[in-house]
């Protein structure tokens, strides 16, 4: 299943690549190398909802992506503003800051905090109830 998914990425990926101007610099590299990774993410969770019959929960995505849409709204007329290092930078701090405002404002399910503890190695105080 895995070949035959790889296989129709690279059919996909050769068409697609083919039309397109080759002298498009870095973007289109990058773009060349997105087209091939996405597609073969796409064939990927088809394959696995086909064959376990698992689902994937959309709804865990509503977070993530009302706070990227706050950072976009935010950063991106700085970034349209300026086109110098600067204007790019202030930009991106802008999305970054507007993005974690977000997620301070939404607050993290009770699972993103116990793997953020877990990843800066911090413990966890133990809830004990005395019993009388």
């Amino acid at each position: 299943m895995n070949l035959t998914n790889a296989g129709i990425a690279l059919v996909i990926v050769v068409a697609a690549e083919r039309p397109p101007d080759s002298g498009a610099g870095t973007l289109g590299a990058a773009i060349g190398m997105l087209v091939p990774y996405t597609i073969y993410a796409v064939l990927r969770g088809l394959e696995i909802s086909w064959l376990f019959g698992w689902r994937w929960p959309w709804r865990a995505l509503a977070k993530p992506i009302g706070c990227g849409r706050a950072g976009a709204v935010v950063g991106t007329p700085g970034a349209a503003g300026g086109h110098d290092l600067l204007g790019e930078l202030a930009a991106a701090l802008c999305f970054v800051a507007a993005y974690l405002g977000a997620w301070r404002f939404i607050g993290l399910d009770p699972n993103d905090r116990d793997v953020i503890n877990h990843l800066l190695h911090r413990r966890q105080q133990a809830s004990t109830t005395l019993l009388p």
